[in-house]
């Protein structure tokens, strides 16, 4: 008799969280006005994103982790700021999570794109994106290892999908050639 094919194993990256919980989460005030001279977003966001420790030997190291906030896509895509959390350490079986604001404050933004801002904010259905590059070193038995740049980014959920409770679609990059 033949033996089943053998599945691999993945191993889950660090800071993984488990598909049934949201890991990012945004809340948001939002407020657009037309000038004489132009048209102005003023616009302030909550980010909380979710970092896990599941392993119970390993001690994860994270470095500076650069968050930022963007509303809107192609051509109407709106930054709306960077904010850097510290550095800080994650031990065994931990969970952390990172509550990051960004503030965007009488931005200038073309006619066109304030109004389609507008319009999909009131239907909430305006993409938030949100991109997070931090370096992560790992611990065991007292031994540090090296840092190795990541970078997570998520984009595209709307206010309503994440009301809602879907998952955000993030990707996680780490050792990109």
């Amino acid at each position: 008799m033949s033996e089943p094919p053998v599945k691999p194993v993945l191993q889950k990256p660090p800071g993984y969280k488990d598909p049934n919980s949201r890991p990012v989460s945004v809340g948001s005030d939002h407020r657009h006005g037309n000038r004489p001279d132009g048209t102005y977003l003023d616009a302030r966001t909550t980010t909380r994103l979710e970092v896990k420790n599941p392993n119970g030997k390993m001690t994860y190291y994270y470095g500076d982790t650069e968050v930022e906030v963007s509303f809107g896509e192609g051509g109407y895509e709106t930054e709306l700021g960077t904010t850097t959390v510290p550095a800080f350490t994650m031990l065994e079986k931990n969970t952390r999570d990172l509550r990051v604001e960004t503030k965007a404050s009488n931005k200038l933004v073309v006619d066109e794109v304030g109004s389609k801002l507008r319009a999909r904010y009131r239907s909430k259905s305006l993409p938030v994106n949100v991109e997070a590059r931090t370096k992560v070193g790992v611990g065991v038995a007292g031994l540090k290892i090296g840092m190795v740049g990541v970078t997570v980014k998520c984009d595209g959920m709307s206010k309503k999908q994440l009301d809602g409770g879907d998952m955000p679609k993030c990707v996680i990059n780490m050792l990109k050639w």
